[in-house]
């Protein structure tokens, strides 16, 4: 390894190192050495670590609002960022192609995989901060303006740029279009990577098990779930074939039963609760103009937090302390100015937690049927099997990315 590489290698081991993979020992040194080595061959990837509108990731958490919310009414909460949940997204790429596929006698070329890796990597590019709490406010915002948001980088536009000109990515169709079915839309199996990533760590860290005392039989979980998933990208007896599947029913299984347990803590009414108050303190200030569009993509979760605190400090401690330390039957009115509302809109100007836990009792019972159905087993058992027993050597190579 000569000198240049050499300084590569040490700094991807750094970014590599601390991240939830790695950092809890799902995967060994032995993988780390390989993942460094690979990246070696693409300075790009690194060049996008550390740009200045992916380092700002490392200050957006994954959870959003609910990360703030007190320990006690709320102690399932991680300090995952969406920084180390990309990072995180890409490695399960990699590994999948590098380690999975290769059992199967798959070689797929290196080019193939690290544009997947650079895919998964700007996945989560363009949130804004506290994330989905703005979903409250927009609706879409983040697929209407995520091209918007990456053309309008010039730093991160150049690298892409770079990889373009190598032939690796196509900017247009790769990046700004976002064709990933597997990464972060779901196709048939409604498994894909940005959710696998997710659940695990999130679940990790739920305080659904004793970590002391089961922490080695949570990882090896991980490990085995993350060993039996198969990437399918293609074609297909012609037709587009966009697949994550787990190819062990019985990890399937598993999975799908944690993913029941984290929808409910995701959609329950505390989660519900404080999103729906802290898009309504976000709707004001922009409201106010005490805050602007731009800004909730420049800054980072804790100085938003800052500034709801500034102006709607009493709502804001509401949100993350409840009152009296509890968030059932409470009674109390927030009225946030700075918007007028139409008279079949009035309800959203004055609310009690009681008449917000039951209008939206019934939105997230929905939520967590939809999102807990299982992703790939039961009902897709049949289209699971159909896909398991595909030959490979039928998919399209130049779309598989096969050598």
């Amino acid at each position: 390894m000569n000198v240049i590489k050499g300084r590569l290698y040490n700094e991807y081991h750094t970014f590599i190192v601390g991240s939830f993979l790695f950092a809890y020992k799902i995967f060994n040194n032995k993988v780390l050495k390989k993942l460094c080595t690979f990246l070696c061959k693409y300075p790009e990837y690194l060049d996008i670590l550390k740009d200045p509108v992916f380092v700002r990731l490392d200050s957006i958490y994954q959870e959003g609002m609910t990360h703030y919310i007190s320990d006690e009414l709320y102690p399932q909460k991680n300090n995952i960022t969406r920084y180390n949940h990309s990072i995180t997204c890409s490695i399960i790429i990699w590994y999948i192609c590098k380690y999975n596929e290769k059992k199967y006698g798959n070689i797929i070329n290196d080019n193939f995989t690290i544009k997947l890796m650079i895919i998964a990597l700007l996945h989560d590019i363009s949130h804004v901060a506290l994330s989905h709490v703005i979903d409250r406010v927009w609706h879409e915002y983040h697929a209407e303006n995520r091209k918007n948001f990456i053309m309008h980088h010039k730093s991160l536009m150049e690298i892409l740029y770079n990889l373009e000109n190598r032939g690796i990515i196509n900017i247009e169709r790769d990046i700004l279009v976002e064709f990933n079915d597997f990464i972060k839309g779901g196709g048939k199996t409604r498994l894909n990577i940005d959710r696998l990533a997710y659940f695990l760590h999130d679940w990790f860290f739920a305080k659904y098990f004793n970590l002391k005392k089961d922490t080695t039989q949570v990882i090896k979980f991980i490990f085995n779930a993350l060993n039996s998933v198969r990437l399918f990208v293609g074609f297909h007896n012609n037709e587009p074939l966009n697949e994550l599947v787990f190819t062990d029913m019985t990890i399937a299984e598993r999975f799908s039963e944690i993913s029941c347990k984290m929808n409910k803590l995701w959609t329950g009414s505390i989660s519900t609760i404080t999103y729906v108050i802290a898009g309504k303190i976000i709707e004001a200030l922009l409201n106010q103009n005490l805050l602007t569009e731009k800004e909730l993509y420049v800054l980072t979760d804790d100085e938003l937090i800052e500034l709801m605190k500034k102006y709607y400090l009493e709502e804001y401690d509401k949100i993350v302390n409840g009152v009296n330390g509890s968030f059932d039957l409470i009674q109390y009115n927030i009225v946030i100015p700075g918007k007028k509302y139409s008279d079949h809109d009035k309800e959203n100007v004055t609310y009690t937690f009681d008449e917000l836990q039951k209008k939206h009792k019934y939105i997230g019972e929905q939520s967590r049927y939809r999102l807990s159905q299982p992703y790939v087993w039961k009902d897709d058992i049949n289209e699971l099997h159909q896909l398991n027993t595909i030959n490979m050597k039928t998919i399209t190579p130049v779309c598989f990315g096969l050598d």
